[in-house]
């Protein structure tokens, strides 16, 4: 009666195996933040940080690191090294064997949390100078699944400024563009670099840009979300929907005893 998935292009892949005239039971409901969990903890970055700390929140795999995105990241820290800027590349979840090596060659720069619990996760997304998300490329059926996880969403509601790398038209990057939260970057090790550069330079200045604002980030809250479910499991359980009369579907609704 009703298919819902997380997110545009996911839906629009499944919708394309049925005809035109079930088209309108496909919805698309997408991940979301709870903001009660931001409001518990503290905003912002630290007073004074003493370095410009680009965080990634998630399990590094070579899938959300190909080789485009390492190069990209390791030209940034040489670029920082040069200059005689602080930079510190901070990874809070565990990490792969097969990128491990990578990052190994980046030193010092490198601050490896490892697994936390979702409130000091939380914590960690607040204190970020920038958080770093990346988008894969689409699949056969032209969906990118990775990228609109909750993470996302939590980027989002942690009000810091997101850097995010992938294929213009992955969801991730729209989202991000859409809601004025930060900055993107093709996948080129190039303009990767350039644009985490562009954002320590303006750290350095004290002009780094905000992120989401909450007006922003209020479509993708789980109360906001949980109406739309809500109006889809209505749509299809209203009688004139399922072809019941007044007395089939408050059976249905209340259970043959009315219990």
């Amino acid at each position: 009666d009703a298919v819902v998935s997380v997110s545009d292009q996911c839906t629009a892949a499944l919708a394309a195996h049925r005809p035109a005239s079930e088209q309108s039971k496909f919805h698309t409901i997408t991940n979301g933040v709870d903001l009660d969990d931001f409001a518990a903890a503290s905003c912002g970055t630290d007073p004074e940080p003493t370095s410009f700390r680009l965080t990634f929140v998630g399990h590094c795999i070579r899938l959300r690191f190909p080789s485009v995105v390492q190069e990209g990241i390791s030209r940034f820290v040489a670029w920082a090294r040069a200059e005689k800027l602080p930079v510190s590349f901070r990874v809070v979840g565990l990490v792969s064997s097969d990128v491990e090596p990578w990052l190994n060659s980046l030193g010092a720069a490198v601050e490896r949390v490892g697994y936390q619990e979702h409130p000091a996760v939380v914590r960690e997304l607040q204190s970020a100078g920038a958080l770093l998300l990346t988008a894969q490329r689409r699949d056969a059926d032209g969906a990118t699944y990775p990228g609109t996880s909750a993470k996302l969403f939590e980027y989002l509601a942690s009000g810091r400024p997101i850097a995010v790398i992938g294929p213009e038209d992955s969801e991730a990057v729209e989202i991000v563009r859409a809601t004025d939260a930060g900055v993107w970057a093709p996948l080129d090790a190039g303009r990767i670099a350039e644009r985490l550069a562009d954002l320590t330079r303006r750290w350095r200045d004290g002009r780094l840009p905000s992120g989401c604002s909450r007006e922003r980030v209020a479509p993708y809250t789980r109360r906001h979300l949980t109406g739309q479910l809500a109006n889809v499991l209505s749509a299809i359980t209203a009688p004139a929907a399922r072809g019941l009369s007044t007395r089939e579907a408050r059976v249905l609704a209340t259970g043959p005893l009315g219990g």
